[in-house]
């Protein structure tokens, strides 16, 4: 998994259910967007050992076609 704990002031961190909503998937579980940060494909930043965000431009980016994890 690839953890980033560093994040530019543009770019907010977004909880699964705001991911989830930008991406319209309907997973309450959350293992669709653990797998694409698993896969480099969303920027991922882990808080604590239970908390994890991602990073907003990562996620536009991966909507609009372009990765940049």
């Amino acid at each position: 998994m690839k953890i980033a704990m560093n994040t530019t002031i543009d770019d907010r961190l977004l909880t699964r259910r705001e991911v989830s909503h930008l991406l319209g998937s309907k997973c309450v579980t959350g293992h669709v967007i653990r797998g694409y940060a698993k896969q480099g494909l969303i920027r991922l930043v882990k808080l604590n050992s239970r908390t994890f965000r991602y990073g907003e431009a990562s996620v536009k980016d991966f909507i609009q076609g372009r990765t940049r994890a």
